[in-house]
């Protein structure tokens, strides 16, 4: 985030002023004034959010380790690119991990460890990593992603094995080290849910009840795309 210092004539600042006090509360809690003045610019010059790409991020750790795997079931293809992934098979399961994880089964759920088993045994089981070197954040957020886009037998929204939608964290295993990112967490599952079941930004905005102003701040805040092909938002690989 670049920083600019400049002043503003006194009519300017107060009509500014006046703006942020019409706001609703939420929206004057979640708007500064560098967002309405970079808002200010961006209407003048006509420059649409999609049109910023964000600064890479650096994972403060510099541990980028990760990768988003998954199991596929190579009796059924589907050929699809999604989020700029190339999925062959239909999966059954879709999981984050570093290391060995991905091919550990010790504390998956039983119909997975049974569905895997029948597939090995007529040899229709394929494990393949399908995204690498990613930082554990980013693999949080693609684990999320192809879950919900694909879907989970145990809610009735799809195909997968998961118990789980995404984000490593369920109830029982919430810290104070990792409350605030299950919460950070789960708020960008809603965005990404909304924004992929709703036909517009506007009515994902009103199903979140939030603005569609604030919408398009947190598009830019998380690094939100859309995939031109498969017409899916997704949180964009951060280099």
């Amino acid at each position: 985030m670049k920083e600019i210092l400049f002043s503003l004539s006194d009519k300017l600042y107060n009509r500014i002023c006046q703006i942020k006090n019409s706001l609703s509360l939420e929206e004057s809690c979640d708007i500064s004034w560098s967002d309405m003045i970079e808002e200010s610019i961006m209407s003048y010059y006509n420059i649409k959010i999609t049109d910023i790409n964000e600064e890479n991020v650096i994972d403060i750790n510099n541990n980028r380790d990760y990768y988003v795997y998954v199991y596929f079931n190579i009796n059924k293809k589907i050929e699809k690119h999604i989020c700029n992934v190339y999925f062959e098979y239909e999966p059954i399961y879709i999981g984050k991990g570093n290391g060995g994880r991905v091919y550990d089964l010790n504390g998956r759920d039983s119909n997975l460890k049974e569905k895997v088993m029948e597939l090995k045994e007529k040899n229709l089981f394929k494990i393949e990593k399908i995204l690498t070197e990613l930082s554990e954040k980013d693999a949080y957020f693609y684990e999320e992603v192809f879950i919900n886009y694909f879907g989970r037998l145990n809610d009735g929204t799809g195909i997968l094995y998961n118990r789980y939608r995404g984000n490593g964290i369920n109830k029982k295993e919430i810290t104070k080290d990792n409350y605030k990112l299950n919460i950070e967490y789960n708020f960008i599952g809603h965005i990404i849910s909304s924004l992929n079941t709703e036909k517009t930004i506007k009515s994902a905005a009103k199903k979140l009840n939030i603005s569609e102003r604030s919408l398009f701040r947190k598009i830019k805040k998380y690094v939100i795309v859309k995939d031109k092909e498969s017409k899916t938002w997704y949180i964009e690989k951060k280099q």
